[in-house]
C-alpha cells in the first residue's frame, strides 16, 4: 500500500475543495469555519455562489479572504456549477462538498490519505452524520433493473434477505460502521462530500451538466466504475450533514431522484430497458402513495408521489 504524502513545499495545494452555494450564508460560514481548522494538509477552497441574494458573497469576501469566490449572475444547476469550480482548481484531488456540512477533525486529511492509498481508488466519501450525531446513510449499489426492482418493491428491506441482496440505497448500519476501521466498497456515493482523483474525474468527463440536481452523483460514479475506478467509503472520516439545507425540500428530492434515474437509463442502458424501468418506478410510486399518502396520511409524500406519476407519464 502506498500513501501519498502532503506536498506542503509546493505552491500547489493537495486538495481543491469546491462548494456550490445558494442562499446558505449561515450554513456556509459554519462549513468554512470547520474546513479551515484542518492543519494536516494543504488545500484551497473554491466557492461557486449561485446568484444568492442573502449576502453570501459579501460574507465570504469579508470573513474568508483566502477563499476563491466565483459569483454567478444567474442560477444554474449543481453539476454545471461544480464544473465552474473545477475550472479554477489547481490540485490533483477534488473535494466536492455541500455548504450545509461540518467537516469533523482530520476528516479531509483522512479521506485524502485513503484515496491515494490504492491506485485503483477513484472516489471516496466519509461517514455522514445528522446534526444529532446519528448515522445518515448514503450511496448504494449501482442501478440495474434487478436492483431497481428490489428497491421499488422494498424487497431489500425484508429482514430474512436483507443482507443477501444489493441495495440501491444502502441503509445497513454495518456498511457505515467505523468499529473495524475497514474501507467499504460502494457502487455509488452521494455528492454531499465526495473526494475524487482529478485524473479519474477528467478521464470520464466530470459532472454531467445536463443533470440539474439529483442523480448526478450516481451517474458520475457509474462512469467511474465503467472506467475501472473503485468507489469507497472510509468510515473513519466523519462529516455532519444538515439535510435539505442546500438542496431544498424532501419532496423535490423524491421527484428529482426519479427524474435522475430515468435520465441515467436513457444515457447508459439499452433502449429496451427503459419501458421496464418506467413500469417498475410507476408500481413503486403507487405502492408508496398508498402506504404513505393514504394509509399513513402523509400529505407531503402524497403530493410528491402524485408529481412522480405526472413525471413518469411524460416518458
Amino acid at each position: 500500500m502506498t500513501v501519498r504524502t502532503s506536498n506542503k513545499i509546493s505552491n500547489i495545494p493537495d486538495i481543491s475543495i469546491i462548494i456550490v452555494s445558494y442562499q446558505t450564508k449561515k450554513e456556509l460560514a459554519d462549513c468554512l469555519d470547520s474546513i479551515f481548522r484542518e492543519k494536516n494538509i494543504s488545500f484551497e477552497v473554491i466557492v461557486v455562489d449561485n446568484a444568492s441574494t442573502d449576502g453570501t458573497s459579501k460574507m465570504i469576501t469579508q470573513e474568508f479572504p483566502k477563499v476563491k469566490l466565483i459569483t454567478l449572475d444567474s442560477l444554474i444547476g449543481f453539476s454545471e456549477s461544480n464544473m465552474r469550480g473545477v475550472e479554477k482548481a489547481c490540485a490533483n484531488t477534488l473535494f466536492f462538498l455541500n455548504p450545509d456540512t461540518l467537516v469533523r477533525a482530520d476528516a479531509v486529511h483522512q479521506l485524502f490519505q485513503t484515496l491515494w492509498s490504492q491506485k485503483n481508488y477513484g472516489a471516496i466519501s466519509g461517514r455522514l452524520l445528522n446534526a444529532d450525531g446519528s448515522l445518515q446513510p448514503q450511496g448504494g449499489s449501482l442501478p440495474s433493473l434487478l436492483v431497481v426492482c428490489m428497491w421499488m418493491f422494498a424487497i431489500d428491506d425484508i429482514p430474512s434477505i436483507h443482507e443477501l441482496v444489493s441495495h440501491y440505497q444502502e441503509r445497513r448500519s454495518s456498511y457505515f460502521s467505523s468499529s473495524d476501521g475497514k474501507v467499504k466498497q460502494f457502487g455509488w456515493l452521494g455528492g454531499t462530500a465526495l473526494m475524487v482523483k482529478k485524473e479519474a474525474f477528467e478521464q470520464v468527463g466530470g459532472w454531467d451538466p445536463n443533470i440539474y440536481m439529483y442523480g448526478e452523483d450516481v451517474e458520475l460514479c457509474l462512469r467511474l466504475d465503467r472506467a475501472g475506478w473503485e468507489i469507497v467509503l472510509d468510515p473513519q472520516a466523519e462529516i455532519t450533514h444538515l439535510r435539505f439545507k442546500s438542496t431544498g425540500s424532501s419532496q423535490r428530492s423524491l421527484v428529482g431522484e426519479v427524474e435522475g434515474i430515468v435520465y441515467i437509463w436513457k444515457k447508459h442502458f439499452p433502449v429496451w430497458q427503459k419501458p421496464v424501468l418506467i413500469l417498475l418506478l410507476l408500481i413503486g410510486a403507487w405502492l408508496r402513495y398508498v402506504l404513505f399518502g393514504i394509509l399513513l396520511r402523509d400529505e407531503h409524500k402524497k403530493q410528491a408521489y402524485r408529481k412522480i406519476f405526472t413525471v413518469l407519464a411524460n416518458y
